[in-house]
């Protein structure tokens, strides 16, 4: 069985693992034409993922090789931020269709066996990139008992680690920012990240991970301005048999 593990990316937050999704965020009752209505348009997305991916991947091949040209400042500015562009929106499209595919079913667990610790310290790796373009620094501090191979789904894993990692490198201006993972009760693995960024408002916690957060224009989705991914953190979390939850850092 896949390990459960907590964690969450509400910004300046103390992440910590819950088993309770806001109430609000209840489907409606299976079975109804609203459901079926949504999981025949996810379904539709998750498949049609490829589609999207394929052609903007090769626009992104041609403007890489265009930047191997002769190009003045100007010419090359405008391919550099064109190819910038094309890569954000392969992860948006990367994003919508994972997305999708976690709603409807269609995506499920791989569970095969794996070291929490390679995982984990891939995806701070990865961040750290980021983090490097904004002068922020990311430390990593991996508990003892996570060497140990164990079942699980690695990229699921890896994903959910990432998403909390890029939502604090993205709203955090200064200062740094903290990924712990430890064992926990049951052999579960517990993911915290704590940043610097500004807190959200209290009580509004629940609100990050909601489906209907990312497209609503609350207060709290704007101080916090997180997205897409903190619900799929969510629902790999959930899928892995954990939950997450995000908290406010004391004094604002």
């Amino acid at each position: 069985m896949a390990p459960p593990w907590r964690g969450s990316g509400a910004p300046a937050s103390d992440k910590r693992k819950t088993d309770d999704v806001a109430a609000s965020d209840a489907a409606p009752e299976a079975g109804s034409g609203d459901v079926l209505s949504a999981r025949m348009s996810a379904d539709f997305l998750a498949h049609m993922n490829h589609e999207f991916r394929t052609p903007l991947s090769t626009v992104i091949g041609m403007l890489h090789l265009l930047e191997t040209t002769e190009l003045d400042g100007f010419q090359r500015n405008a391919v550099e931020s064109a190819e910038r562009a094309a890569r954000q929106l392969k992860e948006l499209i990367f994003s919508l269709g994972f997305y999708a595919a976690l709603i409807s079913g269609v995506a499920k667990p791989e569970i095969s066996a794996y070291s929490p610790r390679e995982v984990i310290e891939e995806a701070g790796d990865l961040a750290m990139l980021a983090a490097r373009e904004k002068d922020l620094s990311i430390t990593v501090d991996i508990g003892e008992g996570l060497d140990a191979r164990r079942l699980g789904d690695a990229a699921w894993l890896r994903q959910a680690v990432a998403n909390l990692l890029d939502n604090a490198v993205k709203f955090t201006d200064a200062g740094d920012i903290t990924l712990t993972a430890a064992t926990g009760r049951d052999e579960r693995v517990i993911v915290t990240v704590t940043d610097q960024g500004q807190t959200i408002v209290a009580g509004e916690e629940a609100r990050l991970f909601a489906d209907a957060g990312f497209s609503d224009d609350s207060a709290a989705r704007r101080q916090a301005g997180a997205g897409l991914g903190l619900v799929i953190t969510r629902y790999i979390a959930e899928g892995l048999g954990g939950g997450v939850e995000g908290r406010a850092r004391a004094g604002g």
